[in-house]
């Protein structure tokens, strides 16, 4: 499921929710929309939900602390009624079976600060275990034991990582070599992946082996353009990258539809053929 973000041109958010089908890859509206129209919001999910939380719309820039939640049973959207401790946006998030977790974002300043959402109350918290500097525009992806939080603006190379069974970040040792906002992430079961950024922008796909916390940049890992705040999410077989910023012509960024797709099996880049339904920039994604 992606949430569009506006198009670049005319600084308009939507309230649209876009469904991918994995078996055909083809998009559709299931008929179910957000609460409000908003962009820069986090996603996380577990088996029976989704979650889009936070947000920024514009004009004039209103910021937004609102949860809205997709059951997947019946693609229906409802407001649980437990909402983020603040306004929040440009925040991203992972997940274990139990909780999710929102690293960094904006709150009227950037924040360090990790939030915690209980699954099995959505309800919020802070477990008091925080990433290692304040950022935004950063990018998360998870494995079965930890959480990683990667890049950020401005031109952040930092990884910090939370462990699941005692909820404490550390760093792995390893950074993304070189410093992005606006990336995108998505995970195999071995790898995770961190798709494009700016400042300046970037084609580069940085892959994380989760089983030594290392990075390295594959040369066959390589978006069709260079681009910036896409979505990211990913089937057992599949990680899509969806929409984005091009490169800036004057005087601003360019909204694309591209939507990529990485082959877990054999770690090579192809442009499935069906497009989002429209550019879009800075969406979330949650998928089941």
């Amino acid at each position: 499921m992606l949430d569009t973000g506006p198009p670049n041109a005319n600084n308009t958010e939507f309230d649209t929710i876009n469904r991918l089908d994995f078996s055909n890859e083809t998009f559709s509206e299931p008929g179910e929309n957000l609460s409000q129209a908003r962009d820069r919001l986090s996603s996380v999910s577990n088996n029976y939900y989704g979650y889009f939380c936070g947000g920024v719309s514009s004009p004039p820039i209103t910021a937004y602390d609102t949860v809205d939640r997709l059951d997947f049973s019946n693609e229906t959207l409802l407001l649980p009624g437990n909402n983020l401790p603040t306004t929040l946006s440009s925040s991203s998030a992972v997940s274990n079976s139990s909780y999710g977790y929102f690293g960094g974002g904006s709150v009227g300043g950037i924040t360090v600060k990790i939030r915690r959402l209980d699954f099995s109350s959505e309800t919020f918290s802070e477990p008091g275990n925080n990433l290692s500097q304040a950022r935004s525009s950063l990018a998360a992806t998870e494995s079965n034991s930890y959480g990683y939080f990667g890049g950020g603006s401005t031109a952040i190379v930092t990884v910090d990582r939370l462990d699941f069974s005692n909820e404490t970040t550390s760093a792995p040792g390893s950074t993304m070599g070189y410093g992005r906002g606006g990336v995108a992430a998505f995970s195999s079961n071995s790898y995770g992946y961190f798709g494009g950024g700016s400042t300046p922008y970037t084609s580069r796909i940085r892959r994380l082996d989760f089983s030594n916390h290392t990075f390295s940049y594959p040369d066959n890992l390589l978006l069709s353009a260079v681009k910036d705040s896409m979505a990211a999410t990913e089937s057992n077989s599949y990680g899509y990258f969806a929409g984005g910023d091009g490169p800036p012509p004057s005087p601003s960024p360019v909204s694309v539809d591209t939507v990529e797709r990485l082959d877990f099996s054999s770690e090579t880049m192809s442009l499935p053929g069906n497009n989002y339904p429209a550019a879009r920039e800075n969406m979330a994604a949650v998928s089941n």
